[in-house]
């Protein structure tokens, strides 16, 4: 993986955090200066939400306080999460209990992501797909997710993971974007959408329909997203999420080489 990053252009690469657990931090910084990348994201290992039993959130947690000394050690500092935008628990827990369980779980998280130096980035899901079969929907905007955090007094230590086919689909402004704090916006995915031809409207866009940034011709306006957040001051990871079957039909090569050519060409646009 890092060598194909580097070999396209790439800043960064994320982590496999196996790899670090197997290996250690000092292996995994000196893979990545081999290959002149810097530090991208890991996954964020506990459930916040209903996902998990109180059981299984407290073992989650017990083990993250392991990982995270080895997590800031080699340089990632930045945790990845998505929010289902559903309750997961049976029976199914109503939106403002779930919504306390979550954000008291985020507050017993915060003491180890600061003592580490550690962000986490919370991902809203918004595609309504994913949700109107579900018995109590959950968070799925990006204000849901500023509740969350501020209802955690999580704000030092978690933030929002930008998707744009997310914030698109939930009806995003770009003008509502530009009211957010740089220092909120943790992690960015471009995507575009796939045309709709009759099967749905644009806030109706099945989860796994997305193109590569631009492939759509900028159904979703990923360069007008790039000038906000430069407007704001985000100088975070930004990335391409290839939920895509013919790109996933390709050679790692071919699909790698792909991604990078429509991030330059989103970036240049």
């Amino acid at each position: 993986a890092c060598e194909l990053a580097s070999a396209h252009g790439f800043d960064a690469t994320n982590l496999h955090v196996d790899y670090l657990l197997e290996h250690g931090p000092q292996a995994v910084v000196a893979l990545l200066e081999k290959h002149g990348l810097q530090p991208g994201a890991a996954r964020f290992p506990i459930k916040l939400t209903d996902e998990a039993d109180d059981a299984a959130f407290d073992a989650s947690l017990n083990k993250f306080e392991i990982e995270a000394p080895l997590l800031a050690e080699a340089g990632y500092t930045v945790l990845a999460y998505h929010l289902l935008p559903w309750s997961q628990a049976t029976p199914s827990l109503p939106f403002h209990e779930h919504f306390r369980r979550t954000a008291a779980r985020s507050a017993r998280v915060v003491p180890v992501l600061e003592r580490h130096g550690l962000t986490v980035a919370l991902e809203p899901i918004g595609a309504f797909g994913l949700r109107r079969v579900r018995e109590h929907a959950f968070v799925h905007t990006i204000e849901g997710v500023r509740a969350l955090i501020a209802a955690a007094s999580a704000e030092r230590c978690v933030g929002i993971k930008f998707d744009t086919f997310h914030w698109h689909v939930c009806g995003g402004l770009l003008g509502e974007l530009a009211k957010l704090d740089a220092s909120e916006i943790v992690y960015v995915e471009l995507n575009d959408l796939t045309p709709a031809r009759g099967r749905w409207t644009d806030l109706e866009v099945p989860e796994l329909h997305r193109e590569l940034p631009g492939d759509s011709g900028h159904i979703i306006d990923c360069p007008g997203v790039l000038a906000v957040l430069a407007h704001i001051g985000y100088d975070g990871p930004v990335v391409a999420e290839p939920f895509n079957r013919p790109l996933q039909a390709l050679s790692i090569y071919e699909a790698v080489a792909r991604v990078s050519a429509s991030l330059d060409a989103t970036f240049a646009a």
